[in-house]
This record gives structure tokens, C-alpha cells and sequence, in this order.
């Protein structure tokens, strides 16, 4: 890599919708539920980042295939995206009221998206154009830790959102222009408006109009083949507005304080053939250990997917590389999406979050001794048992206590994997015309990410195979390279 990389803005400016969509809907407000509210924290960002190489078309005609051309497209086409996913354009309003006792001394607030598009100055996605001396090798070398602070360089608008300051974007757009003509497009929009599964879906819409819409200039497109749900889901008896203390509100102006220990972050792949044999050897493993029953009369041991089996490897691999003792604990913790497991179900186009947690634990020896099989399943069955019934009792807990995830109070564990699924995402299908597909997915947002998290996604393409994201502790990271099992697996 070389010394002194560094990424500098050469521009800004809001991206609003068309006029006639501005005129047709000019009072809307988004209103926030729990999941929303839980991640209302000002510094909660969601950060994803596509990295693109200059494509062979692109080395040919120059003109065509312009970084100007480019950022009009990209602005055109955001615009055009905005009318379906109108809250990006939006800014959180913050009313603060006292108790409805008027014994009580008690004050609290509430959130809301603004979406009020007449106001100009108080909407629009931010959409920034900057420069880099990096090139795309120096973000992706093979057997190299990923670069934090070069890439973190690449989201220019990575600060606490401010409620008052309408310059602070729900969602911010950065292009980069890197040395060798590669570009890098930042994706950022602050976690209480959208969850992964949104952003992923507004990202994947977006790709579509601009292959779609060629030219360039048309204002108007109607249609979609993935609409956004913005009907709001509320629990029973409560909503749309929902109060929170104002003991909640964690406004901060500083967001370097308290900044979590370092850690280490290299990207590991699996081939498909990889994956396949792990997923056959954990259900041999599993069938094997339960007193020789046939697959054919126990199938629920075929149940188990190919994540759950990666997962499996990586949990019992980082808690190996951590050299714990056998009684200590180790923990899995899966972020997932609850749209599915609500009764009636939300449509996965539902806008907005809707995430919760599946955890489960195991005391290091026995996760050790018992192979991939057996962790595998045990993931699957807490997988499979959170329905319904979990996710609404974490919404009832949730009103009770009323509390915003922050840096300090995300609880952390020495035995801990957190492992994100995205191998449902269709990443690698984003294209943005004249760059072809992404060569990489890169994570922004580095203080989100603690030793022991994990990023699983599908590489997509006729190989397919997953890419894993892998954070942790130095020390940890080198023990885990010194794995040659672990090594064997991955390239």
C-alpha cells in the first residue's frame, strides 16, 4: 500500500426528488417504532461499501465512460429512487414534553421522520464526490488485513446525527474516484430509519433504475419491480407516536470518545465445494452422534443450510483461536430479520427495521469436542425456535424499559461471535452501468463491528462461494492464520 494514502472531497450537494413528486407529496411523516427507536442513537449508522474496477469497456471509450457521466447518472437516477423510498429524504424531528402528571417532574421526547419534501432545506439525500491517491489493490490485497482507517476515509458524512442541523442527512452517498480510475461508492443512512434489509433493497432498486432508465434525463419512473412497504407495523395498543425518557437521548458531539479496543479485520472465502463439504459433514456428524438414526426417519438434521454450517466453522474456529479455557462459556448471536417470523408475517419489503437476536451458548470444551455437527445444530435449533412469540415478547420487554442501543451499553462478551447472515442479499448484482459488478463488499462503519463479529455474504456468480468478513483482537487474528485446519478451508 502506499504511504500516505489518503481520501479528499471535491464536492457536495442534496438530492431531492423530481418537482412533481415534491408537489404531489408535500406533508408526510414517518413515524418511528420500537425497532426503529432502539437504534435512534445519534451515532447508530449502517455503512456498506461497494468497490468497483475500471471494466474493460470503460478503458475504450473514455468519453462514454467519464467519471462525469457517472455522477450524473448516479444523481439523476438517486433522484428517480427517492420517490419510492421518500424517507431517506427526510430529517428526524426530536419533540420533547413533559409527563402527562403534572406531580411528576419526569420529561421525555419523541422521533420522527420529516419527510416534508416542499421544505428544501430541511431535505434530500447528501450525495458526496471525492478523490483518492488509493488504488483498489491497496483495499483489497489478498492475504492482507483490510485497511480500517483508509476505508473508513471513504464515508465523509461519519458523524452523530444532529437533529437541528438540517446539513445532516438521513442517507449520504459518497463516490470515490481512486488513483487507478476504480471507484469506490460509500452507502451510509442512520440505523433508525433503515435496517440492513432496507438499505439493501433501496441499493438493489436504485441499480435498476439506473440500468433502466439509459438516458439519463426522464423525470418520470412509476414502476419498480420491489416497491417499499412504508406502512408503519406497530404492537398492539401502541403507536404511532411512541415516548421514550429523556434519559434515552445520547446526543453527543464528539463521536472519536471512547473508542473500542483495536482489532484486526481480514476478508477469508470459502469455494462452493467448501461449503458443501462442510454442510455434508456436519449432517453426517449429527446423524452419527445420535445413536446411528437414519437421515430418512430424522430429516430434520437435513434442515441444516449451508450458512448454518459456515457459521458452525466459524464459531468453533474463533473460539479455538481465543485459547479459552474448557469451563469458560462461549456465545453465538445472530442479528435476524423478523419480518418472516411476525404471525402475520411483514413483507420483506417492509421499510424500515425490524431486526432481532438469536443467541445461544455453549461452555468452550464442549463446543470443542463435539465438531461442526453439533454446533451446527445447535444454531439451527435457535434458529428455528424463535418465532412468533420471541419477537413480540422482545418488542413487551422492549416498552417496559425503553432504552436506545449506544457504544456503552452494547453489552460485550469475551466468548462472543457475533456472525450477520447477508448471503441473502443480492450484493454483487448492483451495477451502476458503465462499472460493471463489484469486485468487493466492504464494511464502513468500524466501530459497529467488535472482536468475534463476523459478515457472511454470497460472492454471487456462477462459482458462487462466501465471502467472511472477520473481526477480532490482534492476537486472536494470528492465532487464528496459525490454524492450518482453518486455513485449509478458506483462500
Amino acid at each position: 500500500m502506499a504511504v500516505g494514502n489518503t481520501s479528499s472531497m471535491v464536492s457536495e450537494c442534496f438530492i431531492h426528488q423530481p418537482k412533481h413528486d415534491l408537489e404531489e407529496h408535500s406533508d408526510r411523516r414517518f413515524h418511528l417504532n420500537p425497532w426503529d427507536l432502539m437504534s435512534s442513537d445519534p451515532q447508530h449508522y449502517v455503512q456498506y461499501g461497494l468497490l468497483f474496477a475500471k471494466n474493460d469497456d470503460a478503458k475504450e471509450d473514455e468519453e462514454a465512460y467519464s467519471i462525469e457521466n457517472l455522477l450524473h447518472r448516479l444523481k439523476h437516477s438517486l433522484s428517480l429512487a427517492l420517490i419510492h423510498f421518500y424517507p431517506f429524504a427526510g430529517r428526524v424531528v426530536k419533540n420533547i414534553e413533559n409527563a402527562a402528571d403534572s406531580h411528576s417532574s419526569s420529561r421525555y421526547y419523541s422521533l420522527y421522520v420529516d419527510c416534508n419534501s416542499t421544505n428544501n432545506n430541511r431535505c434530500g439525500a447528501k450525495f458526496i464526490y471525492a478523490i483518492s491517491n488509493a488504488a483498489v489493490s491497496d483495499l483489497v490485497s489478498p492475504n492482507a488485513d483490510v485497511p480500517a482507517s483508509l476505508l473508513q476515509s471513504f464515508f465523509h458524512d461519519d458523524r452523530a446525527l444532529d437533529y437541528n442541523d438540517p446539513n445532516k442527512s438521513l442517507l449520504t452517498i459518497t463516490v470515490t474516484k481512486l488513483a487507478d480510475d476504480g471507484v469506490f461508492m460509500g452507502f451510509c443512512c442512520h440505523h433508525c430509519v433503515a435496517d440492513g434489509t432496507s438499505l439493501w433493497h433501496f441499493i438493489n432498486m436504485w441499480s435498476e433504475i439506473f440500468q433502466t432508465n439509459t438516458s439519463g434525463t426522464s423525470d418520470v419512473f412509476n414502476t419498480i419491480s420491489r416497491p417499499p412497504i412504508l406502512d408503519r407495523w406497530f404492537p398492539d395498543g401502541h403507536g404511532p407516536i411512541i415516548n421514550l425518557p429523556l434519559s434515552c437521548d445520547h446526543t453527543v458531539t464528539n463521536i472519536e470518545e471512547g473508542a473500542p479496543p483495536e482489532c484486526r479485520a481480514r476478508i477469508f472465502r470459502l469455494s462452493s465445494q467448501k461449503i458443501a463439504e462442510l454442510k455434508a459433514k456436519a449432517i453426517a456428524e449429527c446423524i452419527n452422534n445420535n445413536d446411528g438414526i437414519d437421515i430418512s426417519t430424522n430429516n430434520n438434521y437435513t434442515r441444516i443450510s449451508s450458512f448454518q454450517a459456515v457459521a458452525a466453522f466459524m464459531w468453533r474456529s474463533i473460539t479455538k483461536a481465543r485459547r479459552l479455557a474448557d469451563d469458560e462459556l462461549s456465545i453465538f448471536i445472530f442479528p435476524i430479520n423478523c419480518r418472516a417470523k411476525l404471525d402475520p408475517p411483514l413483507s420483506p419489503n417492509y421499510f424500515g427495521n425490524s431486526v432481532g437476536a438469536v443467541k445461544g451458548a455453549s461452555k468452550v470444551g464442549e463446543l470443542v469436542e463435539n465438531g461442526v455437527g453439533w454446533a451446527a445444530w445447535q444454531m439451527n435449533q435457535a434458529l428455528v425456535n424463535y418465532g412468533d412469540k420471541e419477537v413480540r415478547g422482545s418488542i413487551d420487554e422492549w416498552l417496559e424499559n425503553r432504552w436506545v442501543v449506544t457504544e456503552n451499553n452494547r453489552t460485550g462478551h469475551p466468548g462472543m461471535v457475533i456472525i450477520n447472515d447477508y448471503t441473502k442479499f443480492d450484493i454483487f448484482g448492483n451495477e451502476f452501468g458503465l462499472l460493471g459488478r463489484p469486485e468487493a463488499f466492504l464494511f464502513g462503519n468500524r466501530k459497529l463491528m467488535r472482536d468475534g463479529s463476523v459478515c457472511c455474504c454470497s460472492l454471487g456468480g456462477k462459482d458462487g462461494g462466501f465471502a467472511l468478513e472477520v473481526w477480532l483482537l490482534p492476537h486472536t487474528m494470528s492465532n487464528l492464520l496459525s490454524d492450518k485446519h482453518f486455513m485449509e478451508m478458506v483462500s
